[in-house]
C-alpha cells in the first residue's frame, strides 16, 4: 500500500517526467536533509556523466559520517576496479544529525525518510547525481529497501542506458544495487531482541537532562547504567555545543523513536520476493549479530535461490564473518571485499 505522501509524489512527479527532463524545483515544500559529498581520487570537484554515485544511509541515532571511513576506502576500490570515478553522498536522515532540527513534517516513518532522499536527489544539487548504489546500515538498510520500493512504484522499467543528468528520471529508470547491512527486513515480533535493546538506549537518552556540561558528563551517566564504552562514544558524537558548557542532542528523540516503531512494523517480504527489474538487492547478515532467527535466515536463503528474470530483479544473500551488528567497525575489510566487486558491474 502506497502511503499518502508517496501517492501525492506520484501524482505530481510522473506527469512532469513526461513533460520535461528537468525535475528540480518540484519539491519546495520542505527543507532538504543535510548531505555531504565524498569522492574517489579521480572524481574531481563534481560529477560527470561517467561518475558512479553511492548513497549511504546511517542507522538509528547515527549520522552520515558514521560510515565515512568505510565509504572513502570503498570509493577508491570502486574506481580502481571499474575504471571510472565514483562519489558518495552521506546524508543525515530526518530527526538525526544536522537534519535533526529542520522541522520536517511528520509522520516520522521510513516512507517519509525515503521521500526526503528522493527530494534531495531531484533537487538539482551540484553533486547529487542519481545514485547507482544504495548502502544502508540497520534502520538505514530498511530505509534503502523502502526507497527501492518507492522508485519502482514511481518509475518505469529501467533501461540499459545511463542517465547522468542528476534528475529524478535517471533515478527511476536506472539500474541499481541496494546493499542492506544487518537490517531486519521483516515485521518485528514484540520479543525481538534489537527492539528491547534499542528501546533501553532511547529510554536512557530521554532521562538525561539537557544541556550537559561536557561529553564526559554523558559518558559518566551512561557508564553508571552499564552501557559499553563504544556506545558511550557513539552517543557522544550526537552532542552539539550550543554554548560554553552547554551540550545538547542533535537528534529529535521522539522523531527517532517514531522511526524505530515504523522500522519494526514494516515488512519487505514482497520486495525481496520480487525485486524490481534491473535491481539487485544484497542482504548482508553479520554472523555474530543477534538480530537474526533461524527462520528468517532460511527465508532469505530460499528467496535468494530464485534466479533473476527479465521482469524480476535479483536478491543475493551474504554472510559476513567476524562481525556483530556494527559491521563497518567489526570487519570493515570483509565488508569492503563483499561490496566492491558489485560496483564494477553497475551500469
Amino acid at each position: 500500500m502506497l502511503s499518502r505522501g508517496v501517492r501525492e509524489l506520484a501524482r505530481r512527479w510522473l506527469p512532469a517526467l513526461e513533460a520535461t527532463p528537468a525535475t528540480a524545483g518540484l519539491h519546495t515544500e520542505a527543507a532538504q536533509i543535510y548531505s555531504e559529498r565524498l569522492a574517489s581520487p579521480g572524481a574531481g570537484s563534481g560529477p560527470t556523466a561517467d561518475t558512479g554515485t553511492i548513497c549511504v544511509v546511517h542507522g538509528l541515532l547515527g549520522v552520515g559520517r558514521n560510515l565515512a571511513t568505510l565509504t572513502r576506502t570503498l570509493l577508491a576500490r570502486a574506481e580502481q576496479q571499474s575504471g571510472r570515478p565514483w562519489q558518495a553522498v552521506l546524508l543525515d536522515q530526518r530527526c538525526h544529525g544536522r537534519s535533526g532540527h529542520l522541522g520536517l513534517p511528520p509522520p516520522h516513518i521510513l516512507a517519509a525518510s525515503a521521500e526526503d532522499i528522493l527530494r534531495l536527489f531531484s533537487s538539482g544539487l551540484e553533486y547529487a547525481d542519481a545514485p547507482d548504489v544504495l548502502i544502508g546500515h540497520s534502520l538505514g538498510g530498511k530505509v534503502c529497501l523502502e526507497l527501492t520500493a518507492q522508485m519502482s512504484r514511481l518509475g518505469k522499467p529501467p533501461s540499459q542506458a545511463r542517465h547522468g543528468n542528476g534528475t529524478l528520471t535517471s533515478m527511476l529508470r536506472g539500474r541499481r544495487r541496494t546493499w542492506v547491512l544487518d537490517s531486519w527486513p521483516f515485521r518485528a515480533r514484540e520479543s525481538f531482541g534489537e527492539l528491547r535493546d534499542t528501546e533501553r538506549v532511547l529510554d536512557a537518552v530521554a532521562a538525561i537532562p539537557q544541556p550537559l556540561p561536557s561529553r564526559e558528563a554523558l559518558y559518566q551517566r551512561l557508564g553508571e547504567q552499564g552501557f559499553s564504552e563504544g556506545l558511550q562514544q557513539w552517543l557522544g558524537s550526537n552532542l552539539r555545543q550550543r554554548g560554553k558548557g552547554q551540550y545538547v542532542w542533535q537528534f529529535d528523540l521522539e522523531g527517532a523513536r517514531s522511526m524505530l516503531e515504523d522500522y519494526c512494523t514494516q515488512d519487505y517480504t514482497d520486495l525481496l520476493t520480487t525485486p524490481p527489474p534491473g535491481t539487485t538487492i544484497h542482504m548482508v547478515r553479520a554472523l555474530e549479530s543477534d538480530r537474526w532467527t533461524e527462520e528468517s535466515v532460511e527465508t532469505l536463503r530460499g528467496l535468494a535461490a530464485v534466479p533473476g528474470m527479465a521482469d524480476r530483479g535479483v536478491l543475493e544473500y551474504h554472510e559476513l564473518p567476524d562481525a556483530g551488528h556494527w559491521v563497518h567497525v567489526d570487519n570493515p575489510q570483509g565488508l569492503l571485499d563483499m561490496i566492491a566487486p558489485s560496483l564494477s558491474k553497475t551500469l
